[in-house]
C-alpha cells in the first residue's frame, strides 16, 4: 500500500498528539527519572540537620535528600550542595531557577513562595537564655522587656512579629556564630532559634555544653525541602513521591531506608540500634543470676534514659573478651566496652569516656614469696594473661617479652592455670583478679598482689562504622550522668560510683594555697565587678576554672544556697541547693552558707565526683564570705580531692 505524503503527515500528527496524551497521563514515580535540569542544593549550618564538616555538606537533611533523589532517578553528588548563611541561601531560592532550599520550616508567609516535598522532621523554635539570667518568659507579652536575637530571612523572626513583638527589640544577625557571641556577652537577652540546632551549635561555638537554656517555645512546625517557583512542577512531584516511598517502605529489619537514615543523626532512636558486648569483668560488667550489672551497665543504662531509648532492639551480649573485641572491630555498628585506651587501640576504635577507674596488678600465691621491684625482675616468670586485654600493653611497656605470657580466655582459666602452677603469676584488673579468685581459687587467701601498674581510665570503644554523632551522643550523655543532679542534690554518677566501687583518691592533689589564693582572688572580683564576674565564671574563663588543671575551679552561693555561677558544670546554676547533700547524706552547702556568714572563712568535708578523671573523691573546699558591688552577699568556693 502506498501511502501519500499528506496522509504520512496526517499520520505524524495524530502519533504526536497520541504520545502528549499519555505522557501528561503518566505521573513519575518514586524510581522514575524525573526532569534533566540539575538542582542547586542550598542549605545553612544547623545540625544534627544540615551542616559543613571537612568542606563536605552532611547532616540528617543532606543524606535524605541525595537518597530522594537518587530513589527519584537523580544525582546528587556532593559538589551539589553549598552550606552557607541562611539570609544568603534564603535569596537564591526565591529568585533563581532550579534551587532546593533546606531545612525550611513551611509557614502561611512562605507558602506560595515555594514549592515544597515533605515534611521530613519536625522541630521546636524556642528562646534561649543565658544560664543563671534569671529570665523567665510565661508569655508573648513578656518579651516587651528584652532584646532578641534572630538569624536574617530565619522564621523565628517571622514568629516573633506575628506575636507583636517590636521591631526595635528583634537584633537581627547575618549568622548564628554572631547570635550566639551576642548572647553570650549580653548584647541581647535571648535568642530565637531551633532547639537542636541551638545547643549544638552554641556548645562548639563557646565550648560550654548546656551555657544557654530554653525559656519559651515559640512554635512546633514540619520541616521541609522548599524547591524553588522556578523548578519543574514534575521534579518537585518526583521528590515527593520517592521521600514517601523511602518513609513508608521498611528493609530488613523492619527499618525504612528514612529510619536507617534518621538514627545516625538522633541519638534516640540511633543509640539503640547498636550492637553492645561486654566480658565478666567486675565490678565494671558481670552476670549475676543471669542477669548483668555493674558501673558501665548502669551507666550505660543511665544515659539511654536521658535520650529516652532503651536497648530493646540489641540487650547487650555477654561474650568472653577475645570475642566481644573481635565482634567490636569489624562492627557491624559496635560497642564493647569496659575498655582501657591504649595507643595501639587508638585508631580500631572510636571512643565514649572515661567512665572509671581501676589499675592492672599482678597476682600471685603467697608461698612463692615473689618481691618485683621492677621489670626486669617479672622476665623469668610464665605470666597468665587474658587475650586481647589491655595487661598485655601494660607488659609490652614494661619490656615483657610475648615469650613469657600465657595466655587464656577468661578469668576462671586463669586461676586454673595459677591453682595448677602452670604460670607462675596472672596479670590483670586488681578489683577484677580478686572477684575471679573469690569465685574459682579453692582457697582465695592463698593469693597476693606482687604488683601494681599505674591507674588506667576505661571507655567504652565504638566500632569504626558508628556515626560520629552517635559516639558524640554517647559521650554527651555520659557527660550530663555525671553533671545532672537529682531533687537531692546528687547525680547519678555518684550513685552508681558510691554504690559499686566506694570512694576514690585523686591521682594528683591540689595545694591548699592555691585553692585559698583562687576563692580571695574571686572574692575581690565580686566586690569590684560581680556581674561580670558571675559572667565570667559561668563561661568557665581562665582563672575560675583553670586551664591547666581543670579540677580546680570556683564556684558561687547567694546566702540563700542558690548556685549562681560554677566554672565546671553549669546544668545547676540557677538552682537552689538549700538542704541538698553529697551522695553520703552531708548536707555541705548548707554548712559552707552559714559559716561563711557567720566566721566569713573556713573548710568543709563532703564527697564529690572530680572532672579531671573518673570516680568520686573524698573533697575539701575553702570558703569565703564577699560583699557584691551590687550589694548582694555571696559565698565563693573552691575545693581540693584527697590523693592516693
Amino acid at each position: 500500500m502506498v501511502i501519500s505524503r499528506s496522509s504520512a503527515v496526517c499520520l505524524l500528527c495524530a502519533l504526536l498528539v497520541v504520545l502528549i496524551f499519555l505522557s501528561g497521563c503518566s505521573a513519575p514515580g518514586p524510581l522514575q527519572k524525573s526532569s534533566v535540569h540539575p538542582l542547586t542544593y542550598l542549605t545553612e549550618q544547623s545540625p544534627p540537620y544540615n551542616y559543613l564538616e571537612n568542606g563536605t555538606a552532611k547532616g540528617f537533611a543532606v543524606d535524605l535528600i541525595r537518597e530522594t533523589a537518587r530513589n527519584a532517578g537523580r544525582d546528587a553528588s556532593p559538589g551539589d550542595f553549598s552550606v552557607i548563611p541562611w539570609n544568603e541561601a534564603y535569596q537564591k531560592a526565591l529568585n533563581e531557577p532550579d534551587v532546593v532550599l533546606f531545612s525550611t520550616s513551611r509557614l502561611p508567609e512562605r507558602e506560595q513562595l515555594f514549592q515544597w516535598v515533605g515534611p521530613f522532621e519536625s522541630a521546636n523554635t524556642v528562646l534561649f537564655a543565658t544560664r543563671g539570667s534569671g529570665i523567665e518568659v510565661k508569655m508573648p507579652d513578656d518579651l516587651e522587656h528584652y532584646k532578641i536575637a534572630v538569624i536574617k530571612d530565619d522564621m523565628a523572626g517571622i514568629q516573633l512579629r506575628s506575636l507583636g513583638v517590636a521591631e526595635s527589640r528583634i537584633v537581627t544577625y547575618p549568622d548564628t556564630a554572631g547570635a550566639i557571641h551576642a548572647l553570650e556577652s549580653g548584647a541581647v537577652d535571648l535568642w530565637a532559634y531551633e532547639q537542636l540546632s541551638g545547643d549544638y551549635l552554641s556548645r562548639h561555638e563557646t565550648g560550654r555544653a548546656g551555657i544557654f537554656i530554653p525559656v519559651y517555645t515559640l512554635n512546633s512546625t514540619g520541616l521541609y525541602y522548599a524547591f524553588s517557583r522556578g523548578t519543574s512542577p514534575d521534579t518537585v512531584r518526583s521528590f515527593q513521591l520517592s521521600l514517601d516511598d523511602l518513609q513508608k517502605k521498611p528493609l530488613n529489619g523492619g527499618m525504612s531506608t528514612y529510619e536507617r537514615i534518621r538514627a545516625d543523626y538522633f541519638p534516640s532512636l540511633g543509640l539503640s540500634t547498636l550492637h553492645y558486648y561486654t566480658e565478666e569483668f567486675p565490678p565494671l560488667n558481670y552476670r549475676d543470676n543471669n542477669e548483668l550489672h555493674g558501673i558501665s551497665i548502669e551507666i550505660l543504662d543511665a544515659v539511654m534514659a536521658g535520650y529516652r531509648t532503651n536497648l530493646t532492639q540489641n540487650p547487650v551480649i555477654l561474650l568472653p573478651w577475645s570475642e566481644g573485641y573481635e565482634m567490636a572491630k569489624k562492627g557491624p555498628r559496635a560497642v564493647l566496652f569496659s575498655v582501657v585506651r591504649t595507643p595501639d587501640r587508638e585508631k580500631i576504635f572510636k571512643w565514649a569516656g572515661p567512665f572509671a577507674s581501676s589499675r592492672n596488678v599482678i597476682f600471685s600465691t603467697r608461698s612463692r614469696n615473689l618481691t618485683i621491684q621492677n621489670s626486669t625482675a617479672m622476665q623469668s616468670l610464665r605470666l597468665g594473661i587474658i587475650e586481647n586485654t589491655s595487661s598485655i600493653t601494660s607488659l609490652k611497656d614494661i619490656g615483657i617479652p610475648e615469650s613469657s605470657l600465657v595466655t587464656g580466655h577468661d578469668g576462671a582459666a586463669m586461676v586454673s592455670l595459677l591453682e595448677s602452677g602452670t604460670i607462675d603469676a596472672w596479670a590483670t584488673g586488681e578489683m577484677t583478679g580478686a572477684h575471679f579468685l573469690d569465685i574459682f581459687a579453692g582457697d582465695p587467701d592463698r593469693y597476693e598482689v606482687i604488683y601494681r601498674f599505674p591507674p588506667a581510665d576505661f571507655y567504652y570503644a565504638f566500632s569504626p562504622d558508628t556515626p560520629d554523632t552517635l559516639v558524640e551522643a554517647f559521650q554527651d550523655g555520659i557527660t550530663a550522668v555525671r553533671s545532672e543532679k537529682n531533687e537531692t542534690g546528687v547525680t547519678k554518677y555518684d550513685e552508681i560510683m558510691y554504690r559499686n566501687l566506694g570512694i576514690s583518691c585523686a591521682k594528683e592533689t591540689i595545694p591548699p594555697d592555691q585553692v585559698i589564693g583562687l576563692v580571695s582572688y574571686t572574692a575581690t572580683r565580686l566586690s569590684e565587678d560581680a556581674k561580670g564576674t558571675l559572667n565570667r565564671i559561668n563561661k568557665g574563663e581562665h582563672p575560675y576554672w583553670d586551664k591547666d588543671n581543670r579540677a580546680l575551679y570556683v564556684y558561687v552561693y547567694d546566702r540563700n544556697v542558690t548556685l549562681v555561677a560554677e566554672a565546671d558544670t553549669l546544668s545547676t546554676v540557677g538552682s537552689n541547693l538549700k538542704g541538698k547533700t553529697d551522695v553520703a547524706g552531708n548536707p555541705f552547702r548548707d554548712q559552707m552558707v552559714n559559716r561563711a556568714l557567720e566566721n566569713r572563712t573556713g573548710w568543709v568535708d563532703y564527697i564529690y565526683a572530680n572532672p579531671a578523671e573518673p570516680g568520686i573523691f573524698k573533697k575539701s573546699a575553702y570558703f569565703q564570705y564577699a560583699k557584691g558591688s551590687d550589694g548582694n552577699d555571696y559565698i565563693v568556693g573552691s575545693g581540693m580531692y584527697s590523693s592516693c
